[in-house]
């Protein structure tokens, strides 16, 4: 278990209050202009934060499975609205209802050797995921899940890859930082996990993913592809050395 505690005082120096303010702001906003994006009622203000002074990032458990829904529901329709698929889009998250992650979180957690149920991986018993979530004021609105590479990269080696193979927050808590502490955080568990370089897979076509990747000093390494809806959409493997 994690703590991260936010201390705003230093936001308060300066006009760095401002800055803060308005960045929470202007996110907001921009998703809520997005098609499909969020209700202005959804917008994280800097008193929510306020409010909350802490975040926490843990274990999942069941009790998180409706959360979780919630998160790959609203996350992926802000993602990959106009990139996959109307209809292979709304199946895909038809598919990770609540019941599908109690029963996804009860595998990792009774099994912590395997992958779990639906999420990916080769040679399941000889892998190893964890899935964290990123908890804030009492809900999860974050959630990364991550392991043991799926493949082998040049040059071939006994080196271990890792790899996350999803991470996923609620629009409104994307472009607060908290993105980058979950990953850091993950980053951090791999190398525990005895993982060396790490392996990130996203849609060429989605910006959001593409650009954070690049923000957090991924290497566009390798690229492939992944089938939605019968249709072939191209994919980019991003390298931490």
């Amino acid at each position: 278990m994690w703590l991260v505690s936010l201390r705003f005082s230093a936001w308060q120096r300066g006009g760095s209050e401002f800055k803060a303010g308005a960045a929470l702001i202007t996110t907001g906003w921009r998703l809520c202009r997005r098609p499909g994006g969020l209700d202005p009622a959804q917008i994280v203000t800097k008193h929510d934060f306020m409010d909350s002074p802490s975040i926490l990032i843990r274990v999942a458990r069941i009790s998180d499975a409706a959360d979780l829904s919630k998160v790959h529901r609203a996350s992926w329709f802000n993602a990959y609205h106009g990139i996959l698929d109307g209809g292979a889009l709304r199946d895909s998250v038809a598919r990770r209802n609540a019941a599908w992650w109690r029963s996804a979180v009860e595998k990792l957690n009774a099994e912590p050797a395997s992958i779990g149920a639906g999420f990916r991986s080769a040679d399941a018993g000889s892998r190893r995921s964890r899935l964290l979530v990123l908890e804030f004021d009492g809900r999860a609105v974050g959630y990364a899940n991550f392991g043991t590479g799926r493949r082998s990269y040049p040059p071939q080696s006994i080196v271990r890859w890792g790899e996350i193979f999803e991470l996923y927050l609620s629009p409104e808590f994307q472009g607060l930082g908290f993105g980058r502490t979950l990953f850091h955080r993950v980053r951090k568990e791999l190398k525990d996990m005895g993982h060396g370089p790490l392996i990130v897979w996203a849609l060429e076509a989605n910006d959001l993913a593409t650009g954070f990747y690049l923000a957090m000093g991924g290497e566009p390494f390798v690229r492939s592809h992944e089938i939605f809806g019968g249709i072939q959409t191209p994919t980019i493997g991003y390298r931490w050395r």
